[in-house]
């Protein structure tokens, strides 16, 4: 199992998912649906910059809005694991 810190800093809800399926983009401001693990490929709208997560697409950018992945205490505690060489990045 995760620990809470990797799943806080990961921007992952432990507890569950929530209920939302879609979001804005902030860029277009176009609703788009979020991630979807099982039928998307996480390279295609995903990229880790350092600590902090890029969208590639609207489907990473709202996934990244929506679920708040980029929240600075998620991104200080990533830089910590980065720093620390326990957080995988890619």
């Amino acid at each position: 199992m995760l620990s809470r810190a990797f799943s806080d800093a990961a921007g992952w809800d432990m507890d569950g998912t929530g209920p939302n399926l879609s979001g804005l983009d902030p860029l277009t401001g176009s609703i788009a649906p979020l991630f979807h693990p099982r039928r998307q490929r996480w390279h295609r709208h995903f990229q880790w910059l350092g600590a902090v997560l890029i969208g590639r697409t609207k489907t990473g950018r709202v996934t990244i809005a929506v679920l708040d992945i980029n929240d600075p205490h998620r991104m200080e505690l990533r830089q910590t694991l980065l720093d620390q060489r326990k957080w995988p990045g890619e």
